[in-house]
């Protein structure tokens, strides 16, 4: 068994002992994640199906938060609130987190789904376009959590660096998108996106630990040095 075949849970020689179809793998893999979390898992709030299955996972939402507390942030920055699960994710670590969301739509059920969680006092969902709001904090964060339009990917990271604090952490998730990246040519103007800040990546290598975690779509952990 090769280094790259030990990525996936639901590979063959990672799956071989399991009885069942091996499509049915990832689903026992959630099912024990439920059972193990010490939180209980929402029914988010969303318009449609593409909302749900677009919002972070359990699996993301608890290493968030582990992440967190591993950390000791107390400030968190979110790039893209979406439904507010990842931000939800945050708070239960008990940090303040600010969270920038381009459209009042998808801010409207966050709020709700914040206030519904209990983290009203947590949580500050700030509406309006990234890049006229990032120029305008002043406060430094702990952790920095991008996840919003994947075609400005590098742009968010470059800009998000004057926010973080000297020991910070920025996560970008989606790194993957759907092995676009992986592409000589990618197929999708968010892939290329993607791909552009994994490129720009190789520049910082001095200022920032990189990590590449296989879950989800992707996950980077980058530590400032």
């Amino acid at each position: 068994m090769k280094y790259h075949e030990k990525l996936l849970p639901n590979q063959k020689d990672n799956s071989n002992l399991f009885d069942g179809d091996i499509s049915s793998f990832e689903y026992e893999i959630f099912e024990l994640t439920k059972r193990l979390i010490d939180w209980e898992t929402p029914e988010f709030e969303h318009d449609d199906k593409s909302q749900s299955e677009m919002g972070s996972s359990i699996i993301l939402q608890d290493f968030l938060n582990l992440i967190i507390m591993l950390s000791k942030s107390k400030r968190v920055l979110e790039i893209g609130t979406f439904v507010g699960m990842s931000a939800i994710a945050f708070a239960r670590a008990n940090v303040n987190v600010d969270t920038i969301e381009k459209y009042e739509s998808f801010a409207t059920i966050a709020r709700k789904n914040i206030e519904a969680a209990g983290f009203t006092e947590k949580i500050r969902v700030l509406v309006g376009n990234a890049f006229e709001i990032l120029p305008k904090l002043n406060d430094s964060y702990d952790l920095i959590f991008i996840d919003g339009d994947k075609v400005n990917y590098k742009s968010y990271f470059n800009l998000a660096k004057r926010l973080l604090s000297p020991d910070g952490i920025i996560i970008v998730d989606d790194l993957f998108f759907h092995g676009d990246v992986f592409n000589s040519t990618t197929k999708t103007e968010r892939g290329e996106g993607v791909k552009k800040l994994i490129n720009e990546l190789k520049d910082q290598i001095k200022e920032f630990r990189f990590r590449v975690l296989p879950i989800s779509n992707g996950v980077l952990i980058a530590q400032r040095r």
